[in-house]
């Protein structure tokens, strides 16, 4: 059998903190990462500006081993070297966009009422003036949504680089491509912000009662819910269950033969669904899709695994 990486020393967050916390050694960082390849010694203490060769091997030996590479060429960024300066450049840590909540040309699938989105924090917030939505904000604890009475039906995460010249068609796309491409890794038990191992964990509310609008027991609109958490950084998603579904390639397909891209324009089949809970010990449900008057029903198990897919008309 084959054995995978052998572990190296790890670094605490504390300590990661106090080598980051250095003006030289960011921009050693910076530099590499805008030099894109291996760099020597004097060619990187030139860029970096320091003359004291001293000063500047005892930044960048706090750098080398996690966060910088060095061999024999020179040296260049490892992934934690590049994550730092991609949240750098990327405005994560430098810009605050925001947009106030502007209505949309879109129709919310509940209800048929236009949508609207806002930006703040470094969410796309969607809401609905015609129904109750999908959650009940208070009850996802964020304190970012705005003080509205429309109903939540939920937010795609989107640096600040991903707001900076679109305007708000083109922010509703370009964060459900990214949730989307998210969820997909998730589904696949990768996370997508560090690449660590990923657990599921599914819930069912029993009492569940939401005809007209969201259960009074858990205050969403689907019994069925998800959470899949990182093993190893923060990185969470908790919604509905059928995030995990947007990997399998049969649901995928029926979208795309309605003349819907399921990569790029979740936000236009993904939101509705009808919900027929078989069992809950162990969990067997059905999730009921439609567009454009096919259906397709997607049946899962209780690790919301595909055991069974029928489309009508077949």
């Amino acid at each position: 059998m084959t054995s995978g990486p052998t572990e190296g020393p790890d670094l605490s967050p504390e300590e990661a903190f106090v080598v980051l916390g250095n003006e030289t050694r960011l921009k050693i960082l910076q530099v590499l990462g805008d030099h894109g390849g291996v760099m020597s010694f004097t060619a990187l203490r030139n860029a970096v500006g320091i003359r004291q060769g001293g000063q500047f091997n005892y930044h960048l030996d706090k750098l080398v081993g996690h966060f910088v590479a060095k061999t024999e060429a020179g040296y260049s960024l490892r992934i934690p070297g590049q994550r730092i300066v991609e949240a750098v450049l990327s405005g994560t840590v430098t810009m605050d966009p925001k947009l106030d909540l502007t209505e949309l040309e879109f129709t919310c699938r509940i209800c048929g009422h236009p949508i609207s989105v806002s930006y703040q924090l470094e969410r796309l917030e969607l809401y609905c003036s015609g129904c109750a939505g999908q959650y009940k904000r208070e009850e996802k604890g964020r304190e970012s949504v705005l003080d509205t009475s429309d109903g939540w039906l939920g937010g795609y995460q989107l640096s600040p680089a991903g707001a900076v010249d679109r305007n708000p068609i083109e922010l509703l796309y370009a964060s459900s491509l990214r949730s989307h491409l998210a969820n997909v890794a998730r589904s696949n038990g990768l996370c997508p912000a560090c690449d660590g191992r990923v657990e599921r964990v599914v819930t069912v509310c029993e009492d569940h009662s939401a005809q007209d609008g969201l259960c009074d027991v858990c205050q969403r609109r689907h019994a069925v819910q998800v959470t899949i958490s990182c093993t190893q950084c923060p990185d969470e998603l908790d919604g509905m269950a059928v995030n995990v579904l947007v990997a399998d390639l049969g649901l995928r397909r029926f979208v795309a033969d309605q003349g819907i891209d399921p990569l790029t324009e979740g936000f236009r089949w993904g939101w509705d669904y009808e919900e027929q809970i078989h069992s809950t010990d162990p969990l067997e449900a059905s999730f009921i899709f439609e567009i454009n008057g096919e259906t397709i029903a997607v049946t899962v198990n209780e690790s919301l695994d595909v055991v069974d897919m029928e489309v009508d008309p077949p």
